[in-house]
């Protein structure tokens, strides 16, 4: 096929296998079908009632069914095969052999698993119930438990670059700047959200000394993330993470599981890679995902999750595992926003496009108006063939 998320040439592309090792292809999108597919579903991302709610749902029903749940940590063996590690003592079983993984989880994840009951001469098997999510020391609150507080401060964010981000108060005219020493201060807080921020120290308010701070309540988000097309750059040193033109975020992780662990054609080349077959499977996974990491992006197409009880939904379905060159990248890339978890630096997405050089220019207004947020109107080609008739005859009328 010519086109991959309708801008990859066909040497940069490699069709989709299936589990079942079946060569398949998704339908083609072009990039302005893309962008009118997911332009009316961006929404605020609500981070911390969705980490918190995971959490709790997991201790509940560690805490209510302790009999039959447990938790573990997934490995791979040598066969393939997903199995848990339980943390801790679970009746004497050293491991369960996972009958549900469906490719969501990666390796050393931690899930809750319901063990299933257990038959004569065979290995002990149970099925994911969820992920387990452990919240950090450092997470976000709910906003009303700092207002009035004299060491929190409401704040406009500003990301100066990747790693370096700064607070404008709006609250206390006294102070004019707070300095985010890192990236973990800035927590989930995009460019321009209005925030809580807690003063590391509060001892030097009033004085010339600078003041430093952290993020501990979100008030206010200024963009709509979730669902947001973002045009981005591979960043150089970093295989893992893309860099929006736009500045909102500071970086965002790009889901490339589908390269690291599924695809048939990176498989065969990660072998030719390593010079053997077979080797301990934890190494083997850590050097695939690395490898894969380096040279591959995953592709997703989009497609709506008709529901009638609910409103549609997008869903990405991973299309090829597209060979890049990472360390000299003359390519951008369209991500759509997914999720920004509590305690991750960066956000998560998927890339639904890559846009080649060559084609910069043909799809200019479109990829100004994913940069910038503005609205894309489509030229008619009809008006503006007249138009250029028309600045033809004045043209040559000045001429003569």
């Amino acid at each position: 096929y010519r086109q991959v998320g309708g801008m990859c040439d066909d040497e940069d592309a490699y069709p989709y296998y299936d589990h079942r090792g079946w060569r398949r292809l998704r339908p083609q999108q072009s990039l302005e079908e893309i962008y009118n597919l997911l332009r009316d579903f961006a929404t605020t991302d609500e981070v911390v009632i969705k980490a918190q709610t995971k959490t709790e749902r997991a201790d509940k029903l560690l805490s209510d069914n302790s009999e039959n749940h447990c938790l573990c940590r997934i490995k791979f063996e040598q066969n393939g095969q997903t199995v848990g590690i339980p943390e801790g003592k679970f009746k004497d079983c050293k491991k369960i052999v996972l009958l549900n993984n469906n490719r969501k989880y990666e390796y050393n994840d931690l899930v809750v698993v319901r063990v299933i009951e257990q038959r004569v001469g065979r290995p002990v098997e149970g099925i994911i119930k969820t992920r387990y999510e452990v919240i950090p020391a450092y997470r976000l609150y709910r906003p009303e438990k700092f207002i009035g507080k004299r060491t929190t401060v409401l704040c406009i964010v500003h990301l100066a670059d990747s790693f370096n981000s700064w607070a404008q108060p709006v609250s206390d005219e006294t102070i004019t700047r707070i300095i985010l020493p890192s990236r973990a201060a800035c927590a989930c807080a995009a460019d321009g959200d209005a925030c809580y921020v807690n003063l590391l120290n509060p001892e030097d308010r009033g004085s010339d000394k600078q003041l430093f701070g952290r993020v501990v309540a979100i008030e206010q988000q200024a963009h709509k993330l979730k669902h947001k097309l973002l045009l981005c750059r591979i960043v150089p040193g970093s295989y893992a993470h893309m860099e929006p033109l736009c500045g909102t975020v500071p970086r965002i992780t790009y889901d490339n599981l589908h390269a690291q662990r599924f695809d048939a054609e990176v498989t065969k080349k990660f072998k030719e890679h390593i010079g053997k077959e077979s080797q301990r499977a934890d190494m083997e996974y850590e050097e695939r995902l690395r490898f894969a990491n380096s040279n591959y992006v995953t592709l997703f197409s989009v497609k709506l999750r008709v529901d009638p009880n609910t409103s549609n939904v997008p869903i990405f379905l991973p299309r090829a595992a597209v060979k890049v060159n990472k360390d000299n990248c003359d390519k951008l890339f369209l991500v759509c926003y997914s999720l920004w978890q509590v305690g991750y630096p960066y956000p998560k997405g998927h890339v639904v496009a890559i846009i080649n050089k060559k084609d910069f220019e043909p799809m200019r207004d479109l990829l100004l108006s994913v940069q910038f947020s503005l609205p894309f109107i489509k030229a008619d080609e009809e008006m503006e063939a007249k138009l250029k008739t028309e600045v033809s005859k004045v043209a040559s009328e000045v001429s003569k």
